[in-house]
């Protein structure tokens, strides 16, 4: 059996309850391939300044018949899966998050080693993206998010659990997808994914960091039959709706995307089958 344990802040407490705990996660494959309601331009922009060498670029995803300003999201990649490998990599989870209305910067540096300062790139990214051409099309007013798989994962975890960041940055919620194992408490809102599959990064390196963070809404699910590769471009793609939900439900105070995340209705993230 596959956990999911929620913990949510409420709003109008401020302390943590636990909305569910150990309930089956069982998924069908192919349900989590949902595209929203835009059209997803894409662009390969120079960015310098990242400090994983390598590719000094990045790819901007948005949605590009989008008459209002969309929420940032900051992505950092696996391990070799940088440089050209990104898009081909996670198109389907970034097109698919960035449909529903945001814009996401994917990071293109450290495109075949691994690289523990890859934070500081993701972190980057957020940096130059508010003096690009690309500044008009995000919503300042809203929060931005962090979202990162296994290598980009603990890269994700650390941005969270840094201070000056979350504030510099206005950091509101983050979505770490089979994150490589690192020490601390996220500051924001996290979701922690994993795969009872998973050998590369096993679910029992992830589960710690999740115990770890504390005074912050956090979800750690387990998909069943899931591998390490879940979140990239090969179906079935199951965490794409619910990367989007979390984002929705924490950037833009979307109820129904709470319900998705924390609720217990059939097609919520823990009660329903996805």
């Amino acid at each position: 059996q596959a956990p999911c344990l929620v913990a949510r802040m409420l709003r109008s407490q401020f302390s943590l309850s636990l909305l569910s705990a150990f309930g089956l996660f069982s998924l069908a494959c192919g349900a989590n391939t949902h595209r929203g309601p835009f059209e997803v331009s894409k662009e390969d922009v120079d960015v310098e300044g990242y400090v994983c060498g390598g590719d000094q670029g990045a790819v901007v995803y948005y949605p590009s018949n989008s008459d209002n300003p969309s929420p940032l999201i900051s992505f950092a990649h696996g391990y070799k899966a940088g440089g050209d490998k990104v898009d081909p990599s996670y198109k389907t989870l970034l097109e698919g998050v960035a449909s529903w209305g945001y814009v996401i910067i994917a990071l293109k540096s450290a495109p075949s080693d691994f690289c523990w300062q890859e934070t500081d790139d993701q972190i980057r990214s957020m940096e130059w993206i508010k003096t690009s051409k690309f500044a008009d099309i995000i919503d300042y007013g809203k929060k931005t998010g962090l979202l990162g798989h296994s290598m980009g994962g603990a890269a994700t975890h650390l941005s969270a659990n840094n201070a000056d960041a979350v504030t510099a940055y206005n950091i509101g919620a983050a979505v770490a997808l089979h994150p490589v194992y690192v020490a601390g408490s996220s500051k924001v809102p996290i979701l922690y994914g994993t795969g009872s599959n998973d050998t590369v990064v096993p679910p029992s390196s992830v589960k710690p960091q999740y115990d770890a963070t504390h005074g912050v809404a956090k979800v750690y699910a387990n998909i069943e039959g899931a591998t390490h590769f879940e979140p990239n471009t090969v179906p079935p793609n199951r965490w794409t709706d619910y990367t989007k939900a979390f984002f929705d439900c924490h950037l833009s105070d979307s109820e129904e995307g709470c319900d998705v995340i924390f609720g217990s209705g059939e097609n919520s993230l823990c009660s329903g089958e996805v």
